[in-house]
């Protein structure tokens, strides 16, 4: 893609964005005290993962917005429109080069990562009794963004997480007391990778799926509980691959969560949502197959 063309697809997909200098190629993005309305922010949000998408033959580059970004950017301005079909990386190259400045890169070829590491933590509370059943409760603890500090995770991902800790706190202490000590393990799994395609949850499958004695993950799990989005509103959604069969662990926790919701917290607005999910899509909704459940704010299955 050209940057002109770029340029022309940015406005068009964001009419009323702060404009973008699409030169080597780089986005200036506003400064901390500018808000925009919730609408903006969702184009946004909506055009990131098309930039994710877009190969690009010269390096992208976020800026802060401040008096000198801008100022280049309405030189660059000036200058396409004096310069007729001129590129608008042509326009910056002309401009910086007529200041005396020039564009130079150094250090060494840049080169694809082949591999890299993930950091995953996990902690296991044991239940009371011989060869028990595990529930496994997940949250990801990282976020993304097509500019580093775009990334905002303080709901994706930090609600679950809260969550996460929170209940293994409490589950800690009940499990500290025979009357209280339920027949089930607890895994409590914190996943890294979480925004490319849940990569930390595969790497730690992979690592112990073979139900060693060392392995924290055993051949006997009830289901498993990712913990995502939960500090978006008063909606509580229970997302689903397969509807929970009378009588089964998931089944038990769906109509309890029903009795306490419309008990002790009628504001809340709890509903179970069921959508299929295909394993072998490049990219999946959430982390889960046929004993995966999911705990969100959202209506729909969220990335």
């Amino acid at each position: 893609m050209r940057d002109d063309a770029a340029c022309r697809f940015l406005f068009r997909e964001i009419p009323e964005s702060p404009p973008a200098v699409c030169g080597s190629r780089g986005h200036h993005t506003p400064p901390e005290h500018v808000h925009y309305a919730q609408d903006i922010v969702q184009q946004f949000m909506e055009l990131e993962p098309e930039l994710l998408a877009t190969e690009t033959i010269v390096p992208v580059y976020f800026a802060l917005e401040d008096e000198e970004l801008l100022s280049i950017y309405t030189q660059t301005q000036i200058s396409s429109s004096s310069q007729g079909s001129s590129s608008a990386a042509e326009v910056l190259l002309h401009t910086a080069t007529a200041n005396g400045f020039q564009m130079v890169t150094s250090g060494a070829q840049s080169k694809a990562v082949s591999d890299w590491a993930i950091t995953s933590l996990e902690g296991r509370l044991t239940g009371a009794g011989e060869d028990l059943p595990t529930i496994v409760l997940v949250a990801h603890y990282d976020s993304f963004g097509v500019a580093p500090w775009l990334s905002y995770g303080a709901d994706s991902n930090g609600s679950g997480v809260a969550v996460l800790l929170e209940l293994a706190r409490l589950f800690s202490r009940l499990y500290s007391y025979k009357r209280t000590h339920a027949g089930y393990n607890l895994l409590f799994f914190l996943s890294g990778g979480g925004k490319f395609n849940y990569q930390g949850t595969k790497r730690w499958l992979e690592d112990n799926l073979d139900h060693t004695d060392s392995s924290l993950l055993q051949d006997n799990v009830a289901f498993v509980l990712c913990l995502d989005t939960l500090g978006n509103s008063d909606n509580l959604h229970l997302h689903v691959s397969k509807p929970p069969k009378e009588g089964s662990p998931q089944h038990t926790l769906l109509k309890e969560l029903e009795t306490v919701a419309a008990h002790q917290h009628p504001e809340l607005k709890f509903s179970m949502v069921h959508k299929k999910i295909n394993l072998a899509d490049d990219t999946l909704a959430w982390e889960t197959n046929s004993i995966y459940i999911v705990f969100t704010t959202y209506t729909q299955p969220c990335r």
